[in-house]
């Protein structure tokens, strides 16, 4: 089952693409349904965003991301665009209705609790056709029944349905991966482990399922800040008491103070205590570094 992908349009197939949306509206307000994902993402795309944005990503990967649906909020609109941009967030808010559940990842070591995430979900649907978002945390053979289930009853049997958006996968791109069990594996990591495991193959280098398989050996948590996994670390390892009891000894008190950034420089900027590395990720700064233990 290969990934979407929505390119750059240019100037001439914007025409056609405004087509599509124009005659998607009609069937969504003569029929009392809501619009695809192929024409929530060419709305998403006309409006020009930057790539970068949560709307630009939601266009050229088809990825809904939490602060997707508030960034439609803020849009500035004209009476032209007012019914398209309603129809988009309609089919955000369906998504997110869909998708959000709590979510009790902490991470080892991790001072921060429960969080509100997105449970992995893939939207697949025919060509041009309304789909349906599905569960991506599932084994690749319960999806594929619930594949076959949705797509029998479908008016024109025998046509292929394919992934057009995602949502829940944090820092994996869908988009960028045509193998379906590949995917579900992560929809599967991220339920088990939260965003921190979207993040691994940054660590590792690879997304093979053997070195993801080492994730919680590299593991050290979610934290506020890579800042604040430092001082932990300085405080199990009884820095912070050894310097209070040198410097109170020696009357030096004010005079010498734990340099932080000089731990994290030493941790993070260099080899020589292994290869540690902090990600800032949606809901927390992830921390990776050396086998636990090792």
């Amino acid at each position: 089952m290969a990934c979407s992908t929505l390119l750059v349009m240019s100037e001439h197939s914007y025409s056609y693409g405004e087509r599509i949306v124009d005659a998607d509206l009609y069937a969504m307000r003569a029929m009392g349904r809501t619009i695809g994902a192929r024409t929530a993402r060419l709305i998403a795309a006309k409006l020009e965003v930057a790539p970068d944005s949560a709307l630009g990503r939601f266009a050229f990967s088809g990825e809904v991301a939490p602060d997707l649906r508030p960034k439609i909020a803020e849009l500035r609109l004209d009476l032209l665009q007012v019914l398209r941009v309603e129809a988009l967030a309609v089919f955000v808010d369906e998504a997110l209705t869909v998708g959000t559940r709590p979510s009790g990842e902490h991470g080892a070591g991790s001072p921060l609790g429960p969080t509100t995430a997105l449970q992995p979900h893939l939207y697949v649907a025919p060509p041009g056709g309304v789909g349906v978002w599905m569960d991506a945390a599932q084994s690749a053979p319960a999806f594929r029944r619930a594949l076959v289930e949705v797509t029998s009853a479908h008016e024109v049997p025998g046509i292929e349905w394919t992934i057009h958006a995602s949502m829940g996968f944090y820092g994996f791109d869908v988009s960028q991966v045509d193998d379906i069990d590949h995917v579900l594996m992560f929809g599967r990591g991220i339920v088990q482990h939260g965003e921190s495991f979207s993040w691994f193959p940054t660590f590792a280098g690879s997304t093979d399922e053997d070195d993801l398989g080492e994730f919680e050996d590299h593991s050290y948590g979610r934290f506020i800040s890579a800042e604040q996994f430092v001082m932990d670390r300085a405080e199990e390892r009884g820095w912070l008491r050894h310097l209070g009891r040198f410097v109170q000894q020696h009357a030096l008190v004010g005079l010498i103070e734990f340099d932080v950034n000089a731990v994290m420089r030493a941790f993070f900027g260099s080899s020589e205590y292994g290869t540690w590395i902090h990600i800032e990720g949606e809901e927390g700064e992830y921390v990776f570094g050396p086998r636990r233990g090792g």
